[in-house]
C-alpha cells in the first residue's frame, strides 16, 4: 500500500487494481522521478559551466553525471579492438532498450 500511497494512488485505486499494475505505476513514476533528477543536472550543470570566473585559467567543464554522481567513462585500453568495442556498446543498447520496456 506504501508503494500505491507513493505513486500518488487513492486508497480505492490501489485495491482496485492488480500487483502488475501497480509494479507498472511504481516503474513509470520512478522513471519520471529520474527524468526530473536529470533535466535538474542538466540545468544546473548549464548555470555552473557559465558561471564567471575570477582567475585566468578555466576549471573543466562540469557534466550532469558528475553532478548525479554517475561514472559513464569507458576506457579504451580494455578493449582490444575495434570489434570487441562495438560488441561492448551493442550490448548496452540492448541494456538501455529492456530497461525500456
Amino acid at each position: 500500500m506504501t508503494s500505491a500511497l507513493e505513486v500518488g494512488w487513492t486508497l480505492e485505486q490501489f485495491w482496485s487494481s492488480t500487483p502488475h499494475e501497480l509494479l507498472l505505476a511504481g516503474r513509470a513514476h520512478r522513471r519520471k522521478e529520474e527524468a526530473a533528477y536529470e533535466r535538474a543536472a542538466w540545468v544546473a550543470a548549464a548555470i555552473i559551466n557559465h558561471m564567471p570566473t575570477f582567475s585566468k585559467r578555466r576549471p573543466p567543464p562540469v557534466t550532469p553525471d558528475q553532478l548525479l554522481g554517475r561514472d559513464r567513462s569507458v576506457d579504451a585500453r580494455q578493449f582490444a579492438s575495434r570489434e570487441e568495442f562495438r560488441k561492448y556498446m551493442q550490448r548496452q543498447l540492448e541494456r538501455l532498450e529492456e530497461e525500456e520496456d
